[in-house]
């Protein structure tokens, strides 16, 4: 009896061990995985990103070049486009919050016109994020985009690290970590993601040895008292 006892304490904590790692598995899939959240598509070698010219919003010639030095978010966007604009304000919040010396989300507008993006700043309140337009229309050919919005994260070094194909909540926690991550201070925002998949899963063992030992205790106890 004591024997069958035993091995029905070993099952359980099996049980509660498989079922621990299953949800530590997931939860770093669906929940903590920068990439998932946001539709990252990192690139298998980074490579140099293209020589692209475009303006400011006072005219001034500018190319990729002038950034290197600090981490890009160059994100391809235009005034007609409606998942562009619902973006816009989120890209606007993180270079507030994130822009600097070593980051600057280059929100690149396709608009042949100028002023349209200027207008489309002001009615929108973007505050945060300078004007640049590339009214030649080039930039979204030479990065390869088959579709807009277009997002690519470029390295200190002008390479590409990944794109992101599409809109993305770049105001959120999975989009500041693949930032810090690019800047190489991914535990920068550690505090912010809570706890993470290796702490979650001490937890859950943690709670099912408790569970196990009370089991163990009741069996024992029964045996001594039947």
């Amino acid at each position: 009896m004591r024997l069958v006892s035993l091995k029905l304490v070993l099952i359980a904590l099996m049980v509660i061990l498989t079922a621990s790692g299953r949800q530590s598995r997931a939860t770093t899939d669906a929940e903590t995985d920068p990439a998932v959240a946001l539709g990252y598509e990192a690139a298998e070698t980074p490579g140099p990103a293209p020589a692209l010219a475009f303006v400011d919003g006072a005219g001034k010639a500018l190319s990729l070049a002038d950034f290197k030095g600090r981490v890009v978010l160059l994100n391809l966007w235009a005034t007609w486009c409606p998942p562009c604009v619902r973006e816009m304000p989120a890209l606007d919040r993180l270079q507030a919050e994130l822009g600097g010396p070593d980051f600057e989300v280059v929100a690149l507008s396709i608009d042949r016109a100028p002023a349209l993006v200027a207008r489309f700043f002001d009615d929108h309140a973007i505050t945060a994020l300078k004007r640049y337009i590339d009214p030649k229309r080039r930039a979204h050919v030479a990065m390869g985009a088959t579709g807009l919005p277009f997002t690519a994260l470029i390295d200190r070094r002008g390479r590409i690290l990944g794109r992101v194909p599409g809109p993305a909540e770049w105001d959120g926690p999975a989009a500041r970590a693949l930032i810090a991550s690019a800047l190489g201070a991914g535990a920068a925002v550690a505090d912010e993601a809570g706890p993470s998949p290796v702490t979650a899963r001490a937890a859950w063992i943690a709670a099912g040895v408790a569970a196990v030992g009370l089991m163990a205790f009741v069996v024992l106890r029964r045996r001594r008292h039947g």
